[in-house]
């Protein structure tokens, strides 16, 4: 999640340092194998609810055994929405998003409300099924199961609301079928009248994400001094990459329901490898060696650490602003 901490911004490796410092299939009877047309109905559906609705509720998330529980509001007016989640645990926080256009599909987007790449790319990686209907905050929801067909990505169990496409629910599972994730509203209130009053921050220290409008796809890309050579099938750009003084540089991904973001910076002096999961959430940092002096590299983001080992292990400078790189002696210790 991108945005701006009271305080200043933070540069994206050390966004991810922090990250690591703090911590950051299943086959079942009575699937039914979903057509894909019919799943691609139920998720383009799921995405128009989360750009149109407006709601408020209460909801649990829970990962690494430890349970949340949060108050959402969220209003969408003149074809932009705005949000505030409130933690109701530990802590007083809060997340407010302001003003984001709909459909805009950025780093900032939650992979648990949007699907960012479109449910025709989306599909191409998973199998879908149908299980039977349930029950989710007293309302009738159409349970969507997406087996991932490689060990590259998660896994999701999707409970959509009967009545409107909205997600209620979602359950994520490792690729050996383990449950790592889950988030689900307890109440909601769909349709709800959202005052001014309820989307203002009540706390001190809260987070603000979003931006007012969408990056401009018709904009002259930045010329990058890094490249990432390689990336699970299906998984693209969410938006151009970003370089800062010093060239240092980062880069977010999506396939749709996850999402990962790469970040890159010169360092000369050497580091330790790290990496460190938390729930679906993985961070993995390394030291690469150059000629040119090394350079960090930090995965992190909703994949399983395989997979943002093989990430970070693909980035390399562009052709011709330097030599070949190759592992520094340390880079090992995290495989």
């Amino acid at each position: 999640m991108t945005g701006q901490v009271r305080g200043g911004p933070v540069s994206g490796t050390a966004r991810c340092i922090v990250g690591l410092v703090a911590g950051f299939a299943l086959a079942q009877s009575g699937l039914a194998l979903e057509p894909v047309v019919s799943a691609r109905q139920a998720l383009a559906h799921m995405d128009t609810a989360a750009d149109t609705l407006s709601y408020r509720g209460v909801a649990t998330y829970e990962q690494s055994g430890t349970l949340t529980t949060l108050r959402i509001v969220r209003a969408v007016r003149d074809g932009r929405s705005w949000e505030r989640l409130e933690y109701l645990d530990g802590p007083p926080r809060e997340v407010i998003s302001r003003g984001r256009q709909q459909g805009c599909r950025t780093a900032d987007s939650s992979p648990r409300f949007q699907t960012g790449g479109g449910p025709d790319d989306v599909l191409e990686h998973y199998l879908t099924f149908y299980r039977d209907d349930g029950r989710v905050a007293g309302r009738p929801v159409r349970q969507i199961q997406l087996l991932p067909r490689d060990n590259y990505r998660y896994g999701y169990l999707l409970g959509l609301d009967r009545a409107t496409g909205l997600l209620l629910q979602t359950r994520v599972f490792d690729p050996q079928g383990a449950l790592v994730e889950r988030f689900q509203f307890n109440t909601i209130s769909i349709g709800a009248v959202i005052d001014e009053a309820d989307l203002e921050p009540r706390h001190e220290g809260h987070l603000v994400v979003g931006r007012d409008s969408c990056p401009d796809s018709g904009a002259e890309p930045a010329l990058t001094p890094w490249q990432v050579d390689w990336v699970p099938p299906g998984f693209g750009l969410s938006e151009p990459p970003r370089v800062s003084a010093g060239d240092a540089q980062e880069m977010h991904y999506n396939d749709g329901f996850s999402a990962f973001s790469v970040f890159i910076e010169p360092r000369a002096g050497h580091i330790p490898s790290v990496e460190v999961r938390r729930g679906p959430t993985a961070a993995f940092l390394i030291h690469r060696a150059s000629p040119g002096g090394g350079f960090a590299v930090c995965v992190v983001g909703e994949v399983p650490l395989p997979t943002a080992r093989q990430i970070a292990a693909s980035v390399a400078p562009k052709s011709g602003q330097s030599q070949a790189v190759e592992y520094s002696a340390s880079a090992g210790s995290g495989q």
